[in-house]
């Protein structure tokens, strides 16, 4: 353990110091892979941002349609209750009407 400890140590001294041409050079490569990979993993997650937003919109302007036609719905059905009542008073007087105007019928 302890040796590996020390190995590290002089390692990183010498990669600090430069000594090391080869170990200077694959640090190097090391670090410029991982910041590609940062820049992959960085437009991967703004392209998943973006899908979401462009879903999210897509989601939205059905919610508003939607809404629109539940309105309109919400119209035509006021408009067929008012009807019906207006139907259902006229019976009702006529129903009125024949039992004063005909009770032998009822």
């Amino acid at each position: 353990m302890r040796a590996l400890k020390h190995f590290a140590v002089k390692a990183f001294r010498t990669l600090v110091s430069g000594e090391d041409a080869e170990l200077k050079s694959a640090y190097e490569r090391f670090h410029k892979t991982v910041e590609q990979e940062q820049d992959i993993v960085i437009k991967a997650i703004l392209t998943g941002v973006e899908e979401l937003k462009r879903e999210n919109s897509a989601v939205h302007a059905n919610i508003r349609t939607s809404l629109v036609l539940a309105e309109r719905l919400d119209t035509h059905l006021g408009t067929a209750a008012t009807g019906v009542r207006h139907i259902c008073t006229y019976v009702e007087s006529k129903v009125v009407c024949s039992a004063i105007c005909f009770p032998a019928l009822m």
